[in-house]
């Protein structure tokens, strides 16, 4: 049985960290910490409750 899970988005959290990084190494005494805010998406599978499977024909 597959489970319910979060996907995040690895590739623009990523991306955002290098942008962001080499500010914080150059100047670290002034430099501003930002927050960002991802969007996750719920992937459903076959561990959801109510989730209606299909009926097997007889």
């Amino acid at each position: 049985m597959s489970l319910s899970s979060i996907r995040r988005p690895t590739h623009r959290l990523g991306r955002i960290a290098a942008e962001l990084l080499p500010d914080e190494c150059d100047r670290p005494d002034s430099h501003v910490q930002q927050q960002v805010i991802f969007q996750p998406e719920l992937v459903v599978r076959e561990s959801t409750a109510g989730r209606t499977q299909p009926q097997e024909s007889e």
